[in-house]
């Protein structure tokens, strides 16, 4: 068989060495509780119908702590959709986390409590995201309510004092500010206040709304030109403080097809034009009950638990598969679709700034992955050892792959050795076949991508002999 055409092609063949290939996230979330102190005017707390609170137990965070650190998972965020200083398991999460050498470790809070727990803020390169929509008592009591403002402000200059003195590490602080016709005038000022108190970066992005009365009252959707007149000038103040700015485009570039300049952790446009979800590769959440999911957005995207499986069983699994390839093949699923991060594609969008949710109670969904995608990697590997040991015997293994296809057929790994093998064994057209099938479950996977090219060249030379 060696001297076949067609085994000779096989031989130029790649097969994946696991069905684990996907990177870990780079970041995972860990909502270490939903309860807060604050009840925001544009936050979901007081938009969204009842749900259900609780704290996140350490237990949840030790499942993940083997896959944390350098090389594997670097960063976690210590909340979600909460504050988080509300939670007293939080310090023993905290120091969980900073005993694992080299891990990012960041959170977004209120500062209204931070003046409590300074002190213990004794990790070097924390970073802490400080929600700060008003640069003046008047406008950030709309948001946040009265009376909080000049005591949050105080908090950020005891915590910069504090690590101007050395008495504690430098840390990386942020203000996240969500924009609407309310402060818009106050971005200038918030990049200023930012240089003020040792802050290095600013977050603007558009108050996305669930009413539709205020939407129509308060959305910059209806005063674009105000916007761009207040981005233009908070850049020329960041420029001139050092102050970093990451923002929605202008109104008047988005017109103009200008790049998006949001981050592509959020979405954007390929070069064929086709929206794409960074959240879905490199991040997740881990909500306090241990319901994982896939995104921030309004709408829950639940895809595992781990109380009923594994990380890995899930980051790899049927569910998650499914939410990858979907960006692929256009067909979203219908929290992919009420989406408010369109913002970062098209700030021109109304969905960009107004939804309907489709929420429920927040509480923890059973949904058992349909097959143990670790245990399936076991056969897969096992098949492969197989084909190394008889590498002209090919078709030997193929009963035992095609059995593995039939418990998912979106396992692309699967269908691209299935079509190698075809080859192997002289069956061109039909490897081919199977071989584009695979690549439109994964088009950018690189091993189908080499495999195409070999088997489509290979192919023609065969039918011109």
């Amino acid at each position: 068989m060696s001297n076949d055409p067609a085994f000779i092609a096989y031989r130029a063949f790649q097969l994946h060495p696991t069905l684990l290939g996907e990177p870990l996230p780079q970041a995972i979330s860990f909502e270490t509780t939903n309860h807060c102190n604050l009840r925001c005017t544009h936050c979901g707390h007081t938009q969204f119908a009842p749900f259900v609170k609780g704290y996140l137990d350490e237990g949840l965070f030790d499942k993940l702590a083997r896959h944390l650190g350098p090389g594997k998972i670097p960063a976690v965020g210590l909340s979600d959709f909460g504050e988080p200083f509300m939670s007293k398991r939080w310090w023993n999460i905290f120091d969980r986390a900073r005993a694992v050498e080299g891990l990012g470790i960041s959170f977004i809070t209120n500062a209204v409590l931070l003046d409590r727990h300074l002190d213990k803020l004794d990790h070097p390169g924390l970073n802490i995201a400080i929600s700060m929509d008003g640069a003046s008592e008047p406008t950030y009591a709309h948001f946040r309510g009265a009376g909080y403002f000049e005591h949050v402000v105080g908090n950020l200059r005891q915590l910069r004092a504090r690590e101007s003195s050395g008495a504690l590490p430098a840390s990386h602080r942020s203000f996240i500010v969500v924009l609407s016709q309310r402060n818009v005038h106050e971005m200038p000022a918030l990049v200023e206040l930012a240089a003020e108190l040792g802050v290095r970066a600013l977050v603007f992005s558009f108050q996305v709304f669930f009413n539709e009365e205020r939407f129509r009252n308060e959305s910059l959707f209806f005063a674009r030109a105000r916007y761009d007149r207040g981005l233009r000038e908070a850049l020329q103040r960041a420029a001139a403080l050092g102050v970093d700015v990451l923002h929605p485009s202008a109104f008047d570039d988005a017109a103009r097809n200008a790049p998006a300049v949001m981050s592509k952790s959020w979405l954007w446009r390929d070069l064929d034009g086709r929206i794409r979800c960074g959240a879905i590769y490199s991040s997740c959440y881990v909500k306090f009950h241990g319901q994982i999911e896939a995104c921030c957005v309004p709408d829950r995207h639940p895809l595992g638990n781990l109380n009923e499986d594994s990380f890995v069983d899930i980051w790899h699994g049927p569910y998650y598969r499914r939410l990858r390839q979907s960006f692929h093949t256009g067909c979203w699923t219908a929290p992919c679709q009420n989406c408010n991060l369109f913002q970062s594609v098209d700030v021109g969008l109304q969905q960009s700034h107004f939804l309907t949710p489709m929420r429920d109670d927040g509480g923890l969904i059973s949904m058992p992955q349909p097959y143990r995608i670790s245990e399936l990697d076991t056969r897969y590997r096992e098949l492969l050892v197989a084909l190394q040991r008889q590498p002209e015997q090919p078709a030997a293994i193929m009963p035992r792959l095609l059995k593995l296809a039939t418990v998912d057929e979106r396992l692309h790994e699967v269908a691209n050795a299935i079509a190698v093998i075809w080859t192997a064994v002289g069956q061109w057209d039909k490897g081919l076949r199977v071989l584009r099938q695979a690549a439109g479950l994964a088009p950018e996977d690189p091993v189908i991508a080499h495999n195409l090219a070999v088997s489509t060249a290979d192919t023609a030379a065969c039918r011109s002999r």
